[in-house]
């Protein structure tokens, strides 16, 4: 299963357009801009990938306030902002559900 989780803990499920694999394009639109691989330490039961906005934070340099995504930063072992995308991949490195 895939699901965008935002910094408030909301978990939304998602599923390709497709039908089976996501495109850029829906995954730059789940965490709102450019997407960035996030390496995991610890695979969690679930999925493997997890991908957020790469230009996060200076988006928000321009004074607005700023939202670590506390689920994220835990997984990944460093912090996290905004909105992530969670799936699984392929070997080809086509996103999946």
């Amino acid at each position: 299963m895939a699901h965008v989780i935002t910094p408030e803990g909301i978990q939304t499920e998602v599923t390709p357009k497709n039908g089976s694999t996501f495109t850029l394009e829906e995954c730059q639109g789940f965490v709102g801009g450019f997407i960035e691989n996030v390496p995991l330490p610890n695979k969690p039961i679930g999925f493997d990938v997890m991908l957020c906005d790469e230009e996060y934070l200076i988006k928000k340099m321009d004074g607005q306030e700023i939202h670590i995504n506390m689920y994220a930063s835990i997984l990944a072992h460093q912090e996290i902002y905004g909105n992530v995308f969670t799936c699984h991949a392929t070997p080809e490195g086509e996103y999946v559900e």
